[in-house]
């Protein structure tokens, strides 16, 4: 699938032409640039890069609810020990 880069504000767009406006800007179809194969991959990787960041985030934020919720039970001094390194 080709990937087309608007010249104004920079907005990738994934398909076989151009948009006919830019959905982030505005610009028209003539300010799309067709992206060479070279910068695919990397935006392709830069993707797939901030998906995982955001997945890891959200699991890291799950962590720190599980370990809070932990720590209020207080049963064990062992397993509390690791909840607050979960926090």
């Amino acid at each position: 699938m080709s990937k087309w880069r608007c010249t104004v504000c920079g907005y990738v767009h994934d398909g076989a032409n151009p948009p006919e406006k830019c959905p982030k800007c505005g610009a028209p179809a003539e300010k799309f640039e067709q992206v060479d194969e070279e910068r695919v991959k990397l935006i392709d990787r830069s993707r797939l890069s901030n998906y995982l960041h955001q997945e890891l985030y959200s699991l890291l934020e799950r962590v720190k609810e599980v370990g809070a919720r932990g720590e209020q039970d207080n049963l064990d001094p062992g397993c509390v020990g690791i909840f607050r390194k979960a926090q």
